[in-house]
Order: structure tokens, then C-alpha cells, then sequence
């Protein structure tokens, strides 16, 4: 993979900072469901509450990304988002041990990452990356559990977001969500 294509991937992870909101509705725990992302290439729990974001707030929110998820969930407010972009980019099962090291070190060398932490797991029989940063916004800082899997033999980003001070009501929820995904 180029390097500039591979730092159009850390824009996104800017972009996905600098629009959230500081705002945010308190948390009451909520049924998570099986929805199905990308075709229904995935199937992946989240809150029974979110919807899919509408063109307007995600052209709004993502502006100033390189890379435009093509689906985010988001709760009422927009301010906890699930996102999901299925690239272009070539990525077999085989090469994502190597390729999720090289992505957990460049996202650490980042100035607006913090406390970065990065490992390639199994989750239901497939290899993923999950990496987990805050990043640094305009309105404050930004928690995020981003993953990346082999779908189709395609690059699949994604990445579960919110307000750094919301996250003792949604982490737990973030890593389930992750733990659930099932590929078809």
C-alpha cells in the first residue's frame, strides 16, 4: 500500500475527531441487535435506538475526511457513531497480521493520538485489527475502537466513536459491538 493512501486512512481518523460533539444524551444500558453493514457482507450488534445517519449530517460530519465512510450508525444526537467503509483496497486474510502491526505503529506516530493500543484478534473465526486512541478534536477529545478486516478480499475500516467523556457509559458497550461481528 502507498504511503500517501495509507495516510489518507489517518485523515479519516482526523476527520472522525474533529466533528463530534461535546454534547451528549446520557447513556441507559440498551438492547444491542444484529443489523447487517455493507451489503450484508457483515452482520454486527449495536443499539437497537441507532439509525443509519442521513447524507446531510454524514457529508457534514466527515467533510474534511479523505475518506467518507459509506455507512455510519449514530445515536439521536450523532454523537456515538459506528462507521463502515468497504475500500477499494486489496487485503487477504494472509497479509493482515503484518499489514495491522504497520497500521497500529503509524497511527501511534501520530501528534493527535494518545494512548494507543492495538492488537490482531479473532473474532468469530476471522483475523481483525482493533485498535483503540483518543484523538484530539476542536470540542475536545475523541475516543475510538477502530477495526480493520479482510471482507471480500477488500479492505474493510471501521471504527466505533465518541466524546472522550462518555466513555465509561459506552465503552464496555464498543467492545461488544466489536466482539460481535460475524462475516459472511
Amino acid at each position: 500500500m502507498s504511503n500517501s493512501l495509507r495516510l489518507s486512512h489517518f485523515s479519516f481518523i482526523g476527520s472522525l475527531s474533529l466533528v463530534s460533539l461535546i454534547s451528549f444524551s446520557s447513556f441507559s444500558q440498551q438492547e444491542l441487535v444484529y443489523s447487517t453493514v455493507l451489503s450484508n457482507k457483515i452482520a454486527i450488534k449495536m443499539p437497537a435506538s441507532f439509525k443509519i445517519m442521513d447524507y446531510q449530517t454524514m457529508s457534514s460530519k466527515y467533510s474534511r475526511s479523505s475518506i467518507k465512510p459509506t455507512e455510519v450508525y449514530t445515536n439521536i444526537d450523532a454523537t456515538v457513531n459506528i462507521t463502515f467503509n468497504l475500500m477499494s483496497q486489496v487485503l487477504t486474510e494472509d497479509k493482515i497480521v503484518n499489514y495491522g502491526r504497520s497500521s497500529i505503529k503509524q497511527i501511534s506516530s501520530l501528534n493527535e493520538v494518545r494512548d494507543v493500543k492495538g492488537d490482531i484478534k479473532m473474532i468469530n473465526g476471522k483475523k481483525v485489527v482493533v485498535v483503540e486512541f483518543y484523538s484530539k478534536a476542536i470540542d475536545g477529545d475523541i475516543y475510538n475502537l477502530m477495526f480493520i478486516a479482510s471482507v471480500g478480499g477488500k479492505e474493510m475500516l471501521g471504527s466505533f466513536n465518541c466524546v472522550a467523556t462518555a466513555v465509561p457509559q459506552w465503552k464496555s458497550t464498543a467492545n461488544e459491538i466489536v466482539n460481535s461481528m460475524k462475516f459472511k
